[in-house]
């Protein structure tokens, strides 16, 4: 295995241990059901620039991280867009089984040797429906309403933040949340929107015209808009 890779292993296997130690306080629920994969976070190459952490594939000649959902919710107010755990999901557009430990070295492993990391880089993310061709932005899938006018419209583009481990006592918090993406600021999620009314929970709702049935299996792909520095 590439030298790097193994230290980044061994980082994410110490923060690991201290997640499992979080879990059992108060600040957070215990939500996530993944603690036995967690245990092993094998990232597998499986070409030159392809690599799989778990159920997350990473892409890095293209720098992109993709890895699979369903649709939660096919109407009504959102503040999530996907949730690997149980509290949020009455209120996210997506459900995965990923575990955003493993999305996260996925993320680290774009950035380039002896960097920090990836946190704080724009992100775009799309949406295609699992055996389908046609990929659309995930703004399509919901709609903002103008806290003046209550006009409902697309939510607007380019508002996506990859946000990363904001420690927590040297833990994860995405890892008790289970929150991976979030519209409503929220400071457990691995992605947040920068929208200007992103904190506003009255005005995100999924779009239904767009939106496939509940269940039906995507692949969400993030796209960073640079490369890692």
């Amino acid at each position: 295995m590439v030298p790097w890779i193994s230290a980044l292993i061994f980082c994410l296997a110490t923060i690991f241990s201290g997640t499992l130690c979080a879990q059992n306080g108060t600040t957070y629920p215990t939500v996530t059901k993944h603690a036995n994969a967690l245990t092993n976070a094998p990232v597998e190459k499986l070409s030159e620039n392809i690599f799989r952490v778990g159920k997350v594939m990473l892409d890095k000649k293209n720098h992109t991280l993709s890895f699979p959902a369903a649709i939660n919710m096919s109407s009504n107010l959102i503040e999530f867009v996907c949730d690997s755990g149980d509290t949020k999901l009455h209120e996210s557009l997506l459900r995965t089984e990923i575990s955003p430990l493993h999305l996260h070295l996925a993320a680290l492993l774009l950035s380039k040797p002896g960097s920090e990391s990836t946190n704080g880089l724009p992100i775009t993310i799309s949406i295609t429906s699992v055996g389908q061709t046609n990929t659309q932005p995930l703004e399509e899938f919901i709609q903002k309403k103008d806290p003046k006018t209550g006009k409902q419209t697309t939510m607007p583009k380019g508002n996506w933040l990859y946000t990363g481990w904001q420690g927590y006592g040297g833990r994860i918090p995405g890892e008790i949340s289970g929150v991976v993406i979030a519209l409503l600021g929220d400071s457990t999620a691995l992605i947040n929107s920068r929208d200007s009314d992103h904190e506003n929970d009255q005005i995100w709702e999924v779009n239904a015209a767009v939106v496939p049935a509940v269940g039906t299996k995507v692949e969400v792909t993030i796209r960073f808009e640079k490369p890692a520095a």
